[in-house]
């Protein structure tokens, strides 16, 4: 997926900060291709790269119509054992191109709070298809640092706004 500027949520696009997120059945899969070309091909061409192995703890809706579940014991049995308690938060909007200039006028406030939020490590906006398919990749140092930033002053006023004016499908 795409990025904007800088790797964050911007209209203009970003030539240098990708991301690729991969949905395995179990760990064996995940290290395999962690440890196969296509990985090393893209870490050789890299400024800087990081991939992270997490489990699904929860989740809501579908992207592409699939339901993501929690991770079993039997998915991570032979991975390494779990080296931070940060959790990561991945989250996907379809958004409706009649409503898409209406939604990018809260990205620019949402972003400065994000850039500031304590206990945010890491994020990254990022794209499937330009402007409408977006997701926001971030990690926290825990929960409530998350819920601080995403139920609060701009970030909470977009959200509001993305319900009232229906900007999603």
């Amino acid at each position: 997926m795409g990025s904007g500027l800088g790797g964050g949520f911007s209209l203009r696009p970003s030539a240098t900060h990708q991301g690729i997120l991969v949905n395995f059945e179990n760990w064996d899969h995940a290290r395999q291709f962690m440890q196969g070309p296509w990985v090393a091909s893209v870490r050789e061409r890299a400024r800087e790269s990081w991939v992270g192995v997490m489990s699904v703890q929860s989740s809501r809706g579908h992207w592409d119509q699939q339901e993501w579940q929690p991770t079993t014991d039997a998915a991570v049995q032979g991975s390494p054992e779990q080296t931070s308690s940060a959790l990561a938060v991945l989250t996907r909007a379809s958004i409706r191109a009649a409503k898409a200039m209406a939604f990018w006028r809260y990205a620019p406030a949402a972003q400065r709070d994000l850039d500031r939020a304590d206990g945010c490590q890491l994020a990254m906006g990022l794209g499937e298809t330009p402007l409408l398919r977006q997701c926001t990749f971030s990690v926290w140092r825990e929960a409530a640092a998350m819920r601080a930033y995403a139920h609060h002053d701009a970030h909470q006023l977009a959200i509001q706004a993305a319900y009232k004016h229906e900007f999603f499908f």
